[in-house]
């Protein structure tokens, strides 16, 4: 099975393996949408539906992120920082506040749980 990377801060374990495309209103993948076109998306999403504070939306999204550019980064936390334009300890304290653990394999390599 794929590597995962586990987010303890959603209901038990859970993992982001190999993420399905999304696809935006144009029928455009949403990876391949400029940044600003996507928060204009996300913003309205969220506006339309918001029950949570803007504190609780915030960290859902970062959480999202980071979880997903890990997942593009094999789990190496270094690349991810560095995709992130953040520093290597910035990101080890939002994984902390954001209960992310990367599990490592012998060697480095991203663990697998299966």
């Amino acid at each position: 099975m794929g590597d995962r990377i586990i987010d303890h801060n959603r209901n038990g374990t859970e993992g982001v393996d190999n993420p399905p495309e999304v696809l935006g209103p144009s029928g455009i993948p949403l990876d391949k949408l400029p940044a600003e076109k996507l928060i204009e998306i996300l913003t309205d999403q969220v506006c339309d539906s918001i029950t949570e504070s803007l504190e609780a939306v915030e960290g859902a999204i970062e959480r999202r992120i980071i979880l997903r550019v890990l997942h593009k980064a094999g789990g190496n936390q270094t690349k991810a920082a560095k995709l992130l334009g953040i520093k290597r300890t910035t990101l080890n304290y939002k994984l902390k506040k954001l209960n992310i653990r990367v599990p490592r394999a012998p060697g480095g390599r991203l663990s697998s749980p299966y």
